[in-house]
């Protein structure tokens, strides 16, 4: 497999100064000896019209006009259009350096499904994620707007950028609390239900053996599957569901970090100091503060 690594936050000036970047593919055709490519930052695409297939590891999902396919950091994949090119949009995010503009609490939960917080949350399902806008033509006009606003030079050109980010977004999570989110297309109904069924227990006191007795499955070939389906064992994906939702409260609320720690399945404020820190680089408090800064002078 041929690699082709991308640093873009090196090549676009507002991926390094505020974690967001468009650019526009009216005319998009793969490139024939089928190349893999992989991001430094998280990579989505848009068809805007046209059909394609999107190749990743040893998955593929078939794309159509107005679906956003996001792709996990350095994750390889490529686009394959066959004969006929297609209208597409690349979107870069940078979570990891930037915070994302704050949506309403009713829509959070929903964008975190599709765009996830930290590299570490990578797993075998979540590598690529995607929904289909009901409008892509006007999600296109928008994107087009943010391509013509980051061109420019022009006065706030920063703070019209992560507005139109944020209309963005919210245009996403919309749409994803009306369809959901679509994952690999050789989806395993019974994994599925198990992954559901952990994020709607967060706060509970659970183990494998419980994940087991609910999909009707022994601990044991539960426990594989899950594996094999995820590449992380239940307890590890419940962990990272956990602890997204942490970040989440923390960057969109301001409840006591205790608080925030049970809400989650915490035991206590230590354990769950000790492994956001981990995860997220620092810890609950500074992680809070830092997602609420308004960073550098915007241009």
């Amino acid at each position: 497999m041929r690699l082709n690594r991308h640093r873009l936050r090196r090549q676009w000036p507002t991926l390094a100064a505020i974690g967001v970047a468009v650019q526009p593919f009216p005319a998009f055709r793969s490139d024939p000896d089928g190349a893999y490519n992989a991001h430094d930052v998280l990579y989505a695409s848009f068809l805007v019209r046209g059909r394609c297939a999107h190749d990743i590891g040893d998955q593929r999902f078939a794309e159509r006009a107005g679906s956003l396919a996001v792709v996990q950091w350095d994750v390889p994949h490529r686009i394959d259009t066959g004969d006929r090119p297609a209208e597409v949009w690349n979107i870069y995010l940078d979570p990891l350096h930037h915070a994302v503009p704050a949506l309403p609490a009713d829509l959070r939960g929903a964008l975190a499904r599709l765009i996830p917080l930290n590299a570490g949350f990578a797993n075998r399902r979540n590598r690529l994620l995607a929904c289909t806008m009901a409008d892509p033509r006007a999600v296109a006009e928008l994107l087009g707007r943010m391509w013509d606003e980051q061109q420019s030079e022009r006065p706030g050109r920063h703070a019209m950028l992560e507005a139109m980010l944020r209309e963005l977004l919210v245009l996403v999570a919309r749409q994803l609390l009306a369809t959901g989110v679509r994952g690999p297309a050789d989806a395993d109904p019974a994994m599925e239900s198990a992954c559901a069924w952990l994020a709607e227990r967060l706060p509970d006191d659970i183990g494998a053996g419980d994940l087991a007795a609910a999909v009707g499955l022994s601990r044991f070939h539960c426990s594989r599957r899950f594996l094999a389906y995820t590449g992380r064992t239940p307890m590890a994906y419940l962990m990272d569901l956990r602890l997204q939702e942490a970040a989440l409260r923390l960057r969109g609320g301001d409840e006591p970090a205790v608080e925030v720690a049970v809400a989650c399945g915490f035991k206590d404020l230590g354990h769950f100091t000790r492994r956001f820190k981990a995860a997220f680089g620092q810890p609950p408090a500074r992680y809070r503060a830092s997602a609420r800064t308004d960073g550098p002078d915007r241009t």
